[in-house]
């Protein structure tokens, strides 16, 4: 079975967010955390699985740059303060999908067509792009090495998450108090007619 990778992407996108903290960070001054162009307002009304879907339906990129989006972000993470949160993550995965379509692919769109794809206006995007080159350094070249690690984490991490849904899925509920009250309540029915 083959995986797409803009699904392994997503998942592990979506476990980061929820644990807070990624296995790439660094030390962070959670009480002085850098507030970013990355930072919205708000948290965004669309999951990062449907946010991954959009750009994955609608701009046309190759698989490989959903894996250079992942190690870009690996990056970006690491800068000093920079936390990982649900204000965040739509900006910083459009920014680095955006280098990473840029970067690695021979056709690609305008900022114009990638901000409507990421609903935000023209000029964030460009603010976004900037920041997102400032943040890794102008280093958008990743190695097959670096390439091959980000893949296998993302396999790694996809395999495991399959793992715990299919746990948590298959596990039967707990029964009630009243459930159990009501066997023993039977059971002693039971006992007085013997």
């Amino acid at each position: 079975m083959s995986l797409d990778y803009w699904k392994l992407l997503a998942r592990a996108l979506e476990q980061a967010v929820a644990r807070q903290s990624l296995s790439w960070t660094s030390t962070v001054n959670i009480f002085n955390p850098v507030i970013s162009p990355f930072d919205s307002k708000g948290i965004p009304g669309i999951s990062i699985y449907s946010y991954v879907e959009r750009i994955h339906k609608h701009a046309g990129c190759s698989d490989s740059c959903f894996i250079l989006a992942y190690t870009y972000i690996e990056r970006a993470v690491n800068s000093p303060g920079f936390i990982l949160s649900r204000q965040n993550i739509h900006r910083l995965l459009l920014a680095a999908m955006l280098l990473a379509i840029k970067f690695n692919d021979d056709v690609y769109a305008n900022n114009k067509s990638y901000a409507l794809i990421g609903g935000v206006e023209l000029d964030e995007i460009n603010i976004l792009e900037s920041s997102m080159l400032t943040l890794l350094q102008y280093q958008l070249f990743v190695d097959q090495e670096v390439y091959s690690k980000s893949l296998k984490k993302l396999n790694l991490q996809f395999r495991e998450s399959e793992k715990e849904e299919k746990i948590r899925s298959g596990l039967k509920p707990l029964r009630t108090i009243a459930s159990i009250e009501s066997i023993q309540t039977i059971a002693s029915n039971n006992e007085a007619f013997e």
